[in-house]
C-alpha cells in the first residue's frame, strides 16, 4: 500500500499550556477582637485565591503596630493553621513598633480554598498618640507565584483607644425570700483578656455600716462540700496572709455545677472591712472577652425586707457594683507572642462603658451589675424596631379614681392607650393609639354595679377533727354581661372568724393556720385550729375588670365549721388479746392512754389521767384459740360498759366477778398486775378500764387557776371506755415475741438485721421495710400474722403488700404502702403448735417530702441541639433537720420497640437550677420531672412538659451539626472531668441521631440527614466517648444508669452499626453489669428497674448483633476475585457472630444473679419483664429445696415451668446456705434473631446458682437419681408425616444448646410425655434448652434409630424374608428345597438333586438315558457322551442323550463332551477362588499403607484446620500503624482493632491424651497447651503416663489445662503430687476453669503441703469475667493440642499472659520470614502456620 501523506493543521479551541491568568484575592479580610491600649488582641485573617498557592510559598503580613515579643515560633490557630509550616516568625521592621509577620505554606493551598487562621498580638500603649492610630494591614505573597502587596479589608487594625470596660455583667439570684440561702450567679465579659493576679472586687452585697457575717468554716467532711452552706474543706485557707482578716470572712466561689471555681485563688473571695468581696484571679488562669466567667456565691438573704440592690439616682450607695481596680491584660506565662513581664495594672473604675471596639453601650453605668433578666430582655429589645401588642386589654376608669359614667363600667367614648416602656435607667420611649368605645344595643342599665357570683361547695355546717385535712373550695363565675369580662380574671381572698369556744380566748391569723389564703381551693393545715371551738371562714371574690361595689363590698360566700374534742384513745399492753396467758404466772396489764389533743391539753404522761378498772370472768364452752385475733378491743365516749367482743361459742353468757385481789392497781392507776394466785386455768377473763383526763393537769391554754370550775368546758372531761379479754391455761409459758426494724441497705447480705431498731422508727414512703422478729417457744410456732394496730384494733396486712412471704418471721414490705406524714404501729401475732399466742407491736412514722416549691422550665419549646433550656426549681422547703435539699432534674425517655421507659439524669445535687440541652422524642414531646429529697432521702417530685422539634437542614450537614455538638459541649465537659455530663450530651446526640432518618443517598434531601456510613462513623464516635468517659467514672447508681441509656439509644437503629461496635457495647454494658454487682456497695438502689433497663439493652445488643451480623454476611456474599477467601472470611464472621452471641446469652445470669441481690430469705420470686426476655429468678433457702423442691414459673404467652426434685441436690458437689434458681424465656420471634439451628418451641435459660454467684452450682458427673422436668409448649409444626419405606417418623424433643458446636445436643434428655401441644421432657444438667424435630423409631422411640427392615419387621435383621444367601425377598428357600443343606450362603445338593434351591432332580441313568451326566449347574439338561446326543426339541425332563451317531462320531462326540466339562471346571474355580484372593490382597496392602502413613496424615490434617489470615499492617513499625483509637479497615475487611477468629470449635475426643502427647514429640516437651480441650480426670491420667513412660516428664516446664473438666477426688490429688514430683523443671500448671470449689483449693493445697511440695506451681484462675476492663480475644486453644483455633469473650490473667507469650516467642522468630511470604504470596510460600495471636503478641 502506498504511504498516505497528511498535512498538518492546528486544532481549533483554547490554546494549551497558557500561564496568562496571575495570582489574585478573591477574598481577603482581617478583623481584631479588641481595641484596649496594651491589651492581648485576637487577629483574624481570612482569604481565598483564584489559582493554587504552592509548598514554600512566604506569605508577608504588614504592618501591625504591636508591642507583641519577638518569637521564632510564631503559634497559629484555626482550621487553616495546619497549611502553614511552623517556620513562621515576626520581625521588627522599625522603631515605632512595627511587625511583620511572615507565613510559609507547608502544604498547597488550592484554588477557591477558604484559608481562615488566627493569631494573637498585643495592642499598643497609647502614651503616644500616634502609636494607637492603626493601620491597614498588606498581604504580600512570593514564591512560584508571586502577589504583590494589597490592602486587606477590614479597615484600621491594632487602633488601640478604647477603655477598658465591662461587656457583660449582670447578676441573678435564686430566691429572695427572707432569711433563705441565696444563690447570687454573677456573669463578667470584659472588653479585653484578663490574666492571672487580676483582682475583681463585688461591693453592696450587706447594707452600708453592717459587716460581712462569718459566712466560711471548716467542717468535718474532708472531701466534697455544699455549697454556700458555709461547710467546706476550702475554708482552711480563708485566713489568707494577703488579706489579713478575721477567720471564716470569706465565701466559697463556685462554678454552676457547684464545685470549686478553679479560676480563683484557692477559690474563695475574702471580704474588705466595708463588706466588699475580693476575688483574685489565679495562675494558669484568665477571663475571655469572647465568653467572660460566670461563678456562684451562696449568701444568706436578711431576716428582714430589704430594697432592691439596682444602681439608679436614689441607690448609688447601696447597689451591687463590680470594680476592677487591679487588672492585668497580659500573662507572663503566656504564648510567647504575647508573654510580658510589666506590672503595671489598669484602673477599671470609671463610669462610663464602652464595648471592645470603642463604642458607647446602651448600659452607661461601667460598675453597676445587672439582672440577668432584665439584661437578656434589653438585648431584645434593642434589636427590634417596631412592637405588636396583642389581647391588649383597657382597665375602667374608676380603677384610677376618674368619674365615669356608671360605676364599675367603661363608658363610650374616645380613649388614648398610652405605651410607655423604661428600662432602668430611666430611659423612657412612649407611644399613642386612640381607641373608639361605641355604646352598643346589648347593655343593661341598672343601679349598681354588676358583680361575679359566688358559693362554697357543701357550704353546710361542717364539724372536723383537728387533725383530719380540711379542704374548702369556692366556686365562682364572673360577670358576663360584658364580651369582654367573661374572659376575666378573679382573685379569691379568704377570711376567718371565731364565732366561739376556745378560739376566743387564743385568736390566730388566718395565714398561720394556711398554705395560702389568696387561692379559690383553701387548705387548712392539720392540728392548726383549736378543738371545742366554731369558726367562720368566709371568701370573697374580686373581678379584675369591675371596681369594688363600695356599698356592697365583693361578692362572699361563708361556711361554719365546729371543731370538737377528740376522746382519748386507750389499748391494753401486757397479755396476748383474745389469746392464751399461763394461770400459774403474773402480769402486768398496762393502758396505754393517748390525748389527741396533747398539744392543747399538755396531757402526755400516764399521771395526768384517771383509771378505773373492773374485771369479770366466764366459763369457756368451746374452743377459744379458733377465734379470729381480728378486732381485739373496743373503745367508746360514754360512761356505759361496753358489750363483750368474744364470740359466744367460746364461753357462757354467765358473768362472774373476779376473785378479791385479782387485780392490783398501780400507784398511778395505769397498770395493774393480774395476780396468778386468783386466776383459774380455763376461764375467760374480761378487763375493762375508764379513762378521764384530769383537771388539775390540763395547761393554761384552756386551764384558768382563778376560775377552775367554769374555766375548763365538761367536753374535755367525757369518759372513755375500754375492754378487752384472754383465757387462761394450764402451759407455764407462751410464746415471748420482740420486733425489730432492718436497714433495707443489707437486703441479700449476712448482716441484715443485725443492728435493728426498735424505738424512734422513721421511714420514707418510698423505702422498702425489713421487719424482723425473735420469738421463744416451748414448741413450734404454728403461724405468724402480720397486722396494723390502730385505737385497738388489727387490720390484717393484705399479702399482695409484701415482697416476701407474708406467714414468716422476717418479712419485707413493699414500697408506697403507708401514707405520708402518719405514724403506723404493726403488729405481728404469733402462734405455736399447743395453739399458745404471743404479740408484738413496732410503731413507725412515715416521714413527710419536701413541699410548698414549683418546677419551672424555660423556654417551653426549642430546637435539639440547639437550644439551652433551664430547669428550676423553687420554692422548696423542709423542716431544719432535713436540710440540705437535693434536687433532681431529670427525663423521661421511651425504649425503643418497647412499652418500657428509662430516665436521663442531668443534675443531682443541691444546685436548684440547670441549663442544658434536651433529646429530641418522637411526637417532640419531653417530659421532665423534679425530685426533691431531703437529708433522709424523702422524695417529692413534680413534672412538666416541653416541645423540642428537629432543626433544619437547609444551611448545615448532619456532621456539622454533631461535630459543633462534640466540640462545644462534649469536649469542655470531659475538661472538667463531668461524667455524668458527658453521658447525658452522648445520650441527647444519639436520641437525636435516632429521629432524623438517614439519607439513601450520599446528599442529604428534605427530612433526612447523612449517609449510613456517616452516621455509623458518628455512633462509633458516640461508643469511643463513652468508653473514654468510663476511665474516670465513679461507680453510683445514675452514671451507671445513664451509661445503660446511653447504650441503648445508640443500639436504637442496629442498621448504622457493625460486628465491632456491636461487640464495643456489649463490652460496656458488660462493665456495667460487673459495676452494679461489686463497685457500688451499700446505697440505696431500685434493683428491679435497673435489671430490667440492663435485660432490656442486653436484648438490644442481641438484636443488634442480628442485624449487622446479617449486613456482613451479605456483604461477603457479592462476588469477589477469591471464592475461598470469601468463604473463610464468611466463616469467621459467623462465628464471631456465634461467640458473641453466646457471651451476651451468658450475661443473662449475671442480670438474673443482680436482680436477686437484695432478696431476703423468704423474698418471692423475683421476675423482670421486658418486651424480648422474661427473668423470673428466686432465692431458695438450702433446707426448703432439700425438703421440698422447687418449681420455678414463668408466666407469659409462652409459658414455661421446671420442677427440681428435691433429691437433686445431692448432685451437688458442695452446699450452700441458699441457691438462686433462675427461669429465662425468650420472646419467640426474637429468639429467632438469634442464628440458632431449628427449633419448635421457645429458648429457654435454666440455671441454679449458689445465692451471690453467677456460675452455675458444680455437678457430680453421675446422673441422678430423679431428673429435673421442664414443661414447655410446642410453638412451631412438627412434621407428621411417617415413612412408608423406614416406618419413622417425626415428634418434638428436648434439646440443649452445644455452644462449641452451635447446635442441639440430646445427651441425658429424656422425653417424659407430649400432651396435645406440651412437651414434658427431663434433662440432667442446667443450661439454655428449647425443643427441636427429632427422628422417631418404627418403635415409637425418639432418637432410637429403629428402622423396618426389607421384611417389614421393626427392628428385624431381614432374616424372616430372606433365602440361603442372606438376601431378602429373593425367594430362595433357606431348607434348600428339602434337598441339601444351607452352607455359607449357599445350597448344597444332596446327589441327583440341581440349581440353587436344590429343588431340580436330574438322574443320569433316567433323565441322560444313561449316555451322559446332568448339567451340574441347573440340573435341567445333559452333557451327552461321544456318539450321543439329544433330540433337537429335547427338554426338561428329556429325555436327553438318546440319539446314538456314527461310531467314528461317536467317540469323538463323547472326547468333546468330556473337554468342554473340564474347561468350565476351570473356569468355575477361577471365579470363585482366584479373583477374591487377588482383591483381598490389594485391599490389605492399602490398608497396610494408612496404617503405617496415619500419624503423619493426621498432624497435616491438623495444621490444615487452623486459619491463617493475613495481616499486612504488621509489617510496618508500631509507631507508623494507625491510631488503635480510630477504626479504620484494611483492604481484607480487617481493622487495626479486631483479630481474627476461629470457624470451628473444638469436640474432645477419647484419643485426646494421645494427640496432646504426639504433638507433644512434635513441638517439643517444653510445654503442653491443653487449654480448651475440656479434659477429663481420666484423661489427665492417661496423658500424665505417656509422659512418664517417656521420659518427657522430666523436661516439662509449663501444663496447661486452662478450661478443662476436671472433678475433686482422691485420684486427682495424686495425679498432681506425681506430676509434681516427678517434673522437676515444672513452673506452672494452669487448671482455669477446673471444677474445684474454694474448700476442694484448700484440701488439695494441704494435702500437697503433707507431701512436701510446692502449691504455687497451681494456679486456678475462676471467675475471668469479673475483671472490669475488657481486652482482645484470649481463650485460643493452640497448635500443640491440634485442634481449631476459636476466639472466646474472656479474659487473661497474668500466669496466663506469661506462658502464651512464651510460647509465641519460641516460634515466631523462627517463621517471620515464612509469614512474610506466605503476605505476599499466599498460603503456599509458607510450609508452616502460626497462630494470629502468636503474631499479635
Amino acid at each position: 500500500v502506498p504511504s498516505l501523506a497528511v498535512a498538518s493543521s492546528s486544532i481549533s479551541g483554547r490554546g494549551v499550556f497558557r500561564a496568562e491568568e496571575p495570582l489574585a484575592l478573591t477574598r481577603k479580610i482581617i478583623t481584631q477582637r479588641t481595641r484596649v491600649p496594651r491589651a492581648v488582641n485576637f487577629i483574624s485573617v481570612g482569604f481565598t485565591s483564584n489559582i493554587d498557592i504552592p509548598a514554600g510559598s512566604s506569605l508577608l503580613l504588614t504592618s501591625f503596630r504591636s508591642i507583641s515579643s519577638l518569637s521564632s515560633s510564631f503559634p497559629l490557630s484555626g482550621s487553616g493553621a495546619s497549611l502553614f509550616s511552623s517556620s513562621s516568625t515576626v520581625a521588627v521592621v522599625d522603631q515605632t513598633s512595627l511587625l511583620n509577620v511572615v507565613l510559609v505554606t507547608g502544604t498547597t493551598i488550592k484554588a477557591q480554598q477558604a484559608v481562615d487562621f488566627s493569631f494573637y498580638l498585643r495592642n499598643p500603649d497609647c502614651v503616644v498618640a500616634s502609636f494607637c492610630s492603626g493601620a491597614i494591614i498588606s498581604m504580600e505573597i512570593t514564591g512560584e507565584v508571586s502577589l504583590p502587596k494589597t490592602s486587606m479589608d477590614g479597615g484600621l487594625i491594632m487602633n488601640a483607644g478604647a477603655k477598658l470596660s465591662w461587656v457583660v455583667k449582670t447578676v441573678r439570684e435564686t430566691t429572695s425570700r427572707m432569711s433563705e440561702w441565696n444563690s447570687l450567679i454573677v456573669r463578667l465579659v470584659p472588653s479585653a483578656p484578663l490574666f492571672q493576679d487580676s483582682v475583681i472586687s463585688l461591693s453592696g452585697l450587706f447594707p452600708p455600716g453592717v459587716a460581712a457575717p462569718a459566712m466560711c468554716f471548716q467542717c468535718d467532711k474532708t472531701a466534697g462540700w455544699t455549697l454556700g452552706m458555709g461547710c467546706s474543706s476550702l475554708c482552711a485557707a480563708c485566713d489568707n496572709p494577703a488579706f489579713p482578716l478575721d477567720p471564716g470572712r470569706c465565701a466559697v466561689i463556685a462554678d454552676l455545677q457547684g464545685n470549686p471555681h478553679p479560676a480563683f485563688v484557692s477559690s474563695l473571695g475574702f471580704f474588705s472591712s466595708d463588706g466588699t468581696l475580693v476575688l483574685t484571679v489565679s495562675p494558669a488562669h484568665s477571663i475571655s472577652d469572647l465568653s467572660g466567667i460566670q461563678f456562684a456565691i451562696r449568701i444568706r438573704n436578711s431576716d428582714a425586707p430589704q430594697l432592691r440592690r439596682e444602681c439608679n439616682l436614689l441607690t448609688s450607695s447601696l447597689c451591687l457594683q463590680v470594680v476592677a481596680s487591679s487588672l492585668r491584660l497580659c500573662d507572663p506565662l503566656g504564648p510567647p507572642s504575647t508573654a510580658c513581664t510589666e506590672t503595671e495594672t489598669f484602673d477599671a473604675t470609671g463610669s462610663t462603658a464602652q464595648d471592645a471596639m470603642a463604642l458607647p453601650l446602651y448600659d452607661t453605668c461601667g460598675t453597676c451589675l445587672r439582672p440577668a433578666d432584665l439584661f437578656e430582655v434589653n438585648l431584645v429589645l434593642s434589636s427590634l424596631h417596631s412592637l405588636v401588642l396583642q389581647e391588649v386589654r383597657t382597665f375602667p376608669p374608676s380603677l384610677a379614681g376618674l368619674p365615669v359614667y356608671q360605676q364599675g363600667t367603661i363608658a363610650p367614648g374616645v380613649y388614648q392607650l398610652q405605651l410607655r416602656l423604661t428600662n432602668w435607667l430611666g430611659q423612657t420611649s412612649a407611644g399613642m393609639q386612640q381607641l373608639l368605645k361605641d355604646q352598643g344595643s346589648d347593655w343593661l342599665y341598672y343601679a349598681g354595679a354588676p358583680q361575679p357570683t359566688l358559693v362554697i361547695q357543701h357550704s353546710r355546717a361542717l364539724s372536723r377533727a383537728r387533725d383530719q385535712p380540711i379542704q374548702l373550695t369556692a366556686v365562682a363565675k364572673a360577670a358576663d354581661c360584658l364580651a369582654s369580662a367573661a374572659s376575666d380574671v378573679l382573685q379569691y381572698q379568704w377570711g376567718l372568724t371565731c364565732e366561739a369556744g376556745l378560739c376566743l380566748k387564743r385568736s390566730s391569723s388566718l395565714a398561720s393556720l394556711v398554705i395560702s389564703d389568696a387561692t379559690r381551693v383553701l387548705q387548712v393545715l392539720p392540728l392548726k385550729l383549736l378543738a371545742d371551738s366554731k369558726y367562720t371562714f368566709t371568701c370573697s371574690a374580686q373581678q379584675s375588670s369591675i371596681a369594688r361595689d363600695p356599698k356592697r363590698g365583693n361578692p362572699s360566700a361563708s361556711v361554719s365549721l365546729a371543731v370538737p374534742v377528740r376522746p382519748l384513745l386507750v389499748a391494753f399492753s401486757g397479755f396476748s388479746s383474745r389469746g392464751p396467758m399461763a394461770a400459774a404466772s403474773s402480769f402486768l396489764v398496762t393502758a396505754r392512754v393517748t390525748d389527741p389533743e396533747a398539744d392543747m391539753s399538755g396531757l402526755t404522761s400516764p399521771d395526768s389521767f384517771s383509771y378505773s378498772w373492773g374485771c369479770v370472768r366466764r366459763e369457756i364452752t368451746g374452743d377459744c384459740s379458733s377465734n379470729p385475733a381480728t378486732p381485739s378491743s373496743s373503745s367508746s365516749s360514754s360512761s356505759s360498759s361496753s358489750p363483750s367482743p368474744y364470740a359466744s361459742s367460746c364461753a357462757s353468757d354467765k358473768l362472774l366477778p373476779c376473785e378479791d385481789g385479782t387485780l392490783v392497781v398501780s400507784q398511778l392507776g395505769s397498770s395493774v398486775t393480774v395476780s396468778s394466785a386468783r386466776l383459774g386455768a380455763n376461764l375467760v377473763y374480761e378487763l375493762s378500764v375508764n379513762v378521764t383526763r384530769r383537771l388539775v393537769k390540763v395547761s393554761t391554754l384552756i386551764y384558768d387557776p382563778n376560775d377552775p370550775t367554769s374555766s375548763v368546758p365538761a367536753v374535755w372531761f367525757q369518759q372513755t371506755s375500754a375492754s378487752d379479754w384472754f383465757y387462761t391455761v394450764a402451759s407455764p409459758k407462751l410464746p415471748a415475741v420482740s420486733l425489730q426494724l432492718c436497714s433495707s441497705l443489707y437486703l441479700g447480705k449476712p448482716q441484715l438485721c443485725q443492728d435493728g431498731q426498735t424505738s424512734d422508727l422513721f421511714v420514707n414512703a418510698d423505702d422498702k421495710l425489713v421487719l424482723d422478729a425473735a420469738v421463744t417457744a416451748s414448741t413450734a410456732i404454728a403461724s405468724y400474722e402480720w397486722s396494723t394496730e390502730s385505737l385497738g384494733r388489727k387490720q390484717l396486712l393484705n399479702a399482695s403488700l409484701f415482697l416476701s412471704k407474708s406467714a414468716v418471721s422476717r418479712v419485707v414490705l413493699g414500697p408506697r404502702v403507708f401514707v405520708p406524714g402518719m405514724s403506723v404501729v404493726l403488729r405481728l401475732d404469733v402462734r405455736d403448735s399447743l395453739g399458745l399466742a404471743g404479740f408484738a407491736r413496732l410503731e413507725l412514722s412515715v416521714r413527710l417530702p419536701p413541699s410548698g416549691g414549683s418546677f419551672l422550665v424555660s423556654p417551653s419549646a426549642g430546637l435539639a441541639l440547639a437550644t439551652s433550656f433551664s430547669l428550676a426549681a423553687e420554692g422548696w422547703g423542709a423542716n431544719p433537720d432535713e436540710l440540705p435539699l437535693e434536687y433532681e432534674f431529670a427525663a423521661a425517655l421511651p425504649l425503643a420497640s418497647s412499652s418500657l421507659s428509662s430516665s436521663l439524669v442531668y443534675s443531682r445535687g443541691t444546685l436548684s437550677v440547670v441549663n442544658t440541652s434536651l433529646p429530641l422524642l418522637d411526637g417532640q414531646l419531653v417530659t421532665l420531672t423534679l425530685t426533691v429529697r431531703n437529708f433522709f432521702q424523702t422524695a417529692a417530685t413534680l413534672s412538666r412538659t416541653v416541645t423540642v422539634s428537629p432543626p433544619s437542614f437547609a444551611s448545615s450537614t448532619l456532621a456539622s451539626m454533631l461535630d459543633t455538638a462534640f466540640t462545644s459541649r462534649v469536649l469542655p465537659l470531659f475538661r472538667v472531668a463531668d461524667v455524668q455530663a458527658v453521658q447525658v450530651e452522648l445520650a441527647n446526640l444519639a436520641m437525636f441521631m435516632n429521629r432524623v432518618p438517614p439519607c439513601l443517598s450520599s446528599s442529604s434531601s428534605s427530612g433526612c440527614s447523612g449517609t449510613l456510613e456517616e452516621r455509623q462513623t458518628y455512633r462509633g464516635k458516640l461508643l469511643l466517648n463513652l468508653v473514654q468517659a468510663n476511665l474516670s467514672l465513679i461507680p453510683t447508681p445514675e452514671t451507671l444508669y445513664t451509661q445503660v441509656t446511653v447504650i441503648a439509644q445508640i443500639l436504637e437503629r442496629p442498621e448504622e452499626l457493625d460486628l465491632e461496635l456491636t461487640g464495643y457495647a456489649a463490652n460496656i454494658l458488660s462493665s456495667c453489669v460487673h459495676s452494679y454487682r461489686y463497685n457500688l456497695g451499700d446505697v440505696a438502689l431500685d434493683v428491679q428497674e435497673a435489671v430490667t433497663m440492663l435485660t432490656a439493652t442486653l436484648t438490644s445488643v442481641l438484636h443488634a448483633l442480628h442485624v449487622t451480623s446479617t449486613a456482613a454476611r451479605r456483604r461477603t456474599a457479592r462476588p469477589t476475585s477469591s471464592s475461598s477467601s470469601g468463604d473463610r472470611l464468611r466463616a469467621v464472621e459467623l462465628t464471631a457472630t456465634q461467640t458473641l452471641g453466646w457471651s451476651i446469652l451468658r450475661s443473662v445470669a449475671a442480670l438474673s444473679s443482680l436482680s436477686v441481690s437484695q432478696s431476703d430469705i423468704n423474698s418471692l420470686p423475683v421476675v423482670i419483664r421486658t418486651p424480648r426476655l422474661l427473668l423470673n429468678t428466686s432465692r431458695v433457702p438450702a433446707s426448703f429445696l432439700a425438703a421440698n423442691g422447687w418449681v420455678a414459673q414463668a408466666e407469659g404467652l409462652t409459658p414455661v415451668t421446671a420442677s427440681i426434685p428435691n433429691s437433686f441436690t445431692s448432685q451437688f458437689k458442695r452446699s450452700y446456705e441458699s441457691y438462686e434458681i433462675m427461669l429465662a424465656v425468650f420472646n419467640d420471634s426474637f429468639a429467632d434473631e438469634l442464628a440458632l439451628p431449628a427449633r419448635k418451641g421457645p429458648l429457654l435459660a435454666l440455671d441454679l446458682r449458689p445465692f451471690g454467684s453467677a456460675d452455675t452450682i458444680a455437678l457430680l458427673p453421675d446422673l441422678p437419681q430423679e431428673p429435673i422436668k421442664i414443661q414447655t409448649p410446642v410453638l412451631k409444626p412438627i412434621d407428621l408425616s411417617v415413612s412408608s419405606s423406614t416406618g419413622m417418623s417425626f415428634s418434638a424433643f428436648g434439646a440443649a444448646l452445644d455452644s462449641s458446636s452451635w447446635s442441639w445436643s440430646f445427651s441425658n434428655i429424656k422425653l417424659v410425655n407430649i400432651l396435645y401441644d406440651v412437651v414434658v421432657f427431663s434433662v440432667a444438667t442446667f443450661d439454655f434448652y428449647s425443643l427441636a424435630q427429632v427422628d422417631v423409631g418404627c418403635d415409637l422411640v425418639p432418637l432410637s434409630g429403629v428402622q423396618l427392615d426389607s421384611c417389614r419387621v421393626c427392628g428385624g435383621d431381614n432374616s424372616s424374608c430372606s433365602g440361603c444367601d442372606g438376601i431378602p425377598n429373593t425367594g430362595r428357600d433357606k431348607n434348600c428345597s428339602g434337598h441339601g443343606a444351607c452352607q455359607q450362603g449357599k445350597c448344597a445338593c444332596v446327589s441327583e438333586w440341581y440349581d440353587l434351591v436344590c429343588s431340580s432332580f436330574c438322574s443320569s441313568a433316567i433323565h441322560c438315558s444313561g449316555h451322559g451326566i446332568c448339567d451340574p449347574t441347573e440340573g435341567r439338561s445333559c452333557f451327552c457322551s461321544r456318539g450321543y446326543s439329544s433330540p433337537p426339541a429335547a427338554v426338561y425332563p428329556g429325555p436327553f442323550c438318546g440319539i446314538q451317531d456314527a461310531t467314528g462320531a461317536a467317540g469323538g462326540a463323547a472326547s468333546t463332551a468330556a473337554a468342554a466339562a473340564e474347561a468350565k471346571s476351570q473356569l468355575d474355580l477361577f471365579l470363585k477362588i482366584g479373583i477374591p484372593c487377588a482383591v483381598g490382597s490389594l485391599l490389605l496392602g492399602i490398608l497396610l499403607f494408612r496404617c503405617c502413613t496415619w500419624k503423619q496424615r493426621r498432624i497435616e490434617n491438623m495444621k490444615k484446620t487452623i486459619i491463617v489470615y493475613p495481616q499486612p499492617q504488621l509489617l510496618s513499625r508500631a509507631e507508623q500503624r494507625p491510631d488503635p483509637a480510630i477504626i479504620a479497615p484494611d483492604d481484607n475487611g480487617w481493622t487495626n482493632l479486631q483479630l481474627p477468629v476461629l470457624v470451628e470449635a473444638h469436640n474432645p475426643s477419647p484419643d485426646l491424651p494421645q494427640l496432646i502427647f504426639e504433638q507433644c514429640q512434635q513441638l517439643g516437651p517444653l510445654l503442653v497447651d491443653a487449654e480448651h480441650s475440656k479434659i477429663s480426670n481420666k484423661q489427665l491420667e492417661q496423658l500424665l503416663g505417656l509422659l512418664q513412660r517417656s521420659g518427657h516428664i522430666r523436661r516439662l516446664l509449663r501444663l496447661n489445662l486452662g478450661d478443662n473438666d476436671l472433678h475433686w477426688n482422691r485420684e486427682l490429688v495424686g495425679l498432681l503430687a506425681m506430676l509434681l514430683k516427678e517434673a522437676s523443671e515444672l513452673e506452672l500448671v494452669d487448671l482455669t476453669g477446673a471444677h474445684l470449689t474454694e474448700a476442694d483449693k484448700k484440701e488439695l493445697t494441704a494435702e500437697l503441703k503433707k507431701q512436701e511440695l510446692d502449691p504455687s506451681k497451681l494456679t486456678f484462675i475462676k471467675d475471668l469475667s469479673s475483671i472490669y476492663s475488657h481486652g482482645p480475644s484470649s481463650g485460643h486453644l493452640m497448635s500443640a493440642v491440634g485442634t481449631s483455633v476459636r476466639t472466646s469473650h474472656t479474659h487473661i490473667g497474668r500466669k496466663q499472659l506469661n506462658m502464651r507469650v512464651d510460647r509465641a516467642r519460641s516460634r515466631v522468630e523462627e517463621e517471620r520470614k515464612g509469614i512474610e511470604k506466605y503476605i505476599v504470596a499466599g498460603p503456599s510460600a509458607s510450609s508452616k502456620h502460626v497462630t494470629y495471636e502468636e503474631v499479635a503478641i
